[in-house]
């Protein structure tokens, strides 16, 4: 099959780029290691140590923090590997030194094995299975998985077909929907847990802290919080964020803008906005509960299927959850109908791609402030109760400790 030659040169191309004499020790060091003791738990996975990928580092850190032997196996890039991890001891010193760089020479020998995006099951399968690890994996929106594309469902037959697979965590009903329909395993292997896993304890504080427009600041903030995937953002809506806000301006002159992530003046022309809107590049999680508190409203106006076919995302994003955590009412399209949770004008506005009916709203909002706080503190409260510690870490934790116990 084709698949069995994408790992063939995924393998190869990690072996090609072990070539610093470091590696190589560290490599040898790192399997003399492995081969004493049996961890509870290996991660696998293609970002960490990096920071600014935060549901990521949440999730993982507990299980870190949990099976404290266990070992998270990075295969970023040597040079980002190092200088990230310095930024990660810094941050989470506690289980930086159960993060190491994964080279193909690793002998591993583990109870489970977990990973999440079907990129990563590309990335790490052969290890997992030449190791004999039983596993489960998250598969999230994006990282390779798209609907109804002949490559994507092959490497998800490739993964569900194996020997050590044993558990798969949808987040979202279009995907279970999907797999169902699809049987591309047995239903009692697919746990559903809505939303992702966020930062819970960085971004809501003991004591809330919000900054009110007119009474607490000048300026009425609405923002957009995204990083860049394709050119000019039109997966996420950035042209439709810009339009809006190019109109919006007309409204009032205390109205202001904000675009946190990988745009900046060079995307799309900003025209009259130049000196009201700002750019802030990509954040990290701390930058955010600050950030969060002068917001009024996030706009996320996602489109699926325009950065590949089949693609989307989840609903809502995790940018838009973690602004909703602290406080700041979230306009959102929902074209796959996949919001489960959430009550349209009671604690999150339901918006169309029309940019005419989006303006409408929040004018409307904009005139009935106390409508739109109330909107967003009753997102704040649901965004707890879902995306908590209970409804997202437990059950993870439920799933992964009955593969580590029975294999």
């Amino acid at each position: 099959m084709k698949i069995n030659i994408t790992f063939k040169r995924y393998f190869k191309r990690n072996i090609a780029a072990v070539k610093h004499p470091r590696d190589w020790a560290s490599a040898l060091l790192e399997n003399t290691r492995s081969q004493k003791t049996i961890s509870s738990l290996s991660i696998f996975d293609n970002r960490i140590p990096n920071l600014r990928t935060a549901y990521r580092t949440t999730e993982f850190n507990e299980y870190l923090h949990i099976w404290q032997d266990a070992i998270l196996y990075s295969s970023s890039g040597r040079s980002a590997f190092t200088s990230d991890l310095i930024e990660y001891r810094l941050n989470y010193p506690e289980v930086a030194n159960q993060i190491q760089r994964f080279t193909p020479f690793h002998r591993i020998r583990s109870q489970a094995a977990y990973f999440l995006f079907l990129g990563n099951g590309i990335r790490f399968l052969e290890t997992i299975e030449r190791h004999q690890l039983p596993f489960a994996f998250t598969l999230y929106p994006g990282g390779g998985f798209v609907l109804e594309s002949k490559a994507s469902d092959q490497v998800l037959m490739r993964i569900f077909s194996s020997p050590y697979f044993r558990k798969v965590i949808v987040t979202q009903k279009i995907s279970y929907e999907y797999l169902r329909s699809k049987k591309f395993c047995s239903e009692e292997n697919i746990n559903f847990i809505y939303g992702v896993v966020v930062p819970l304890e960085k971004l809501i504080c003991n004591r809330f802290i919000k900054n009110y427009y007119p009474i607490d600041k000048e300026n009425f903030d609405v923002c957009f919080v995204s990083y860049k995937y394709m050119k000019g953002g039109l997966d996420k809506g950035y042209d439709i964020f810009l339009e809006v806000a190019k109109r919006l301006h007309l409204v009032s002159s205390n109205i202001r803008f904000h675009i946190v992530g990988d745009f900046d003046e060079s995307d799309i022309e900003i025209d009259a906005l130049f000196n009201k809107i700002t750019f802030y590049g990509a954040q990290t999680t701390e930058f955010f509960s600050t950030f969060y508190t002068s917001m009024d409203i996030i706009i996320s106006p996602n489109r699926p299927f325009v950065l590949n076919p089949g693609a989307f995302d989840g609903f809502p994003t995790g940018s838009v959850i973690e602004s909703m955590l602290c406080g700041v009412a979230a306009f959102c399209t929902d074209p796959l109908n996949q919001n489960i949770i959430f009550r349209h004008a009671e604690d999150i506005v339901i918006i169309p791609e029309e940019i005419d009916i989006i303006i409408d709203q929040i004018i409307y909002y904009f005139s009935h402030l106390d409508e739109l706080y109330k909107v967003a503190m009753n997102g704040r409260n649901t965004c707890i109760n879902v995306f908590g510690v209970e409804a997202q870490l437990h059950p993870r934790i439920e799933i992964l400790s009955n593969i580590i116990r029975n294999g």
